[in-house]
């Protein structure tokens, strides 16, 4: 069976940056990224990623509020084709325990409030 022709979110947002380079990205508050600078955070975050040892086909929780954060994170993540396990913000302690033990994520990403809740879990 041969590889699916459509694109990843990857190659999606690779090219789509590529074309629209500064363009408006993310719109958060007043801050406005174009897609040249959300691209090259991502790169960033995933390097970062890679050297603390996430790699293709691990489950890492992302315990992030709704923020540019976020989806620098999930992209970062998808990029290096690890699986994004989202963690409610608003879950119980014991709940996220259990999402990430269900989940079987060996790493864990996110802002300093959502890795203090799985801290705390």
């Amino acid at each position: 069976m041969g590889r699916d022709p459509r694109p990843t979110l990857t190659e999606a947002f690779e090219r789509q940056a590529g074309e629209s380079a500064e363009a408006a990205f993310l719109l958060h508050g007043d801050e406005v990224v174009s897609w040249r600078e959300a691209a090259g955070t991502v790169a960033r975050t995933a390097a970062h990623l890679a050297a603390a040892g996430v790699a293709a086909g691990d489950r890492v929780a992302l315990a992030c509020g709704n923020s540019p954060s976020f989806v620098y994170l999930w992209l970062a993540l998808s990029r290096l084709g690890a699986t994004s396990v989202p963690l409610h913000g608003q879950s119980p302690a014991g709940g996220i325990a259990g999402v990430i033990e269900d989940a079987g994520a060996g790493h864990a990403v996110g802002d300093a409030q959502g890795i203090g809740r799985i801290r705390e879990s």
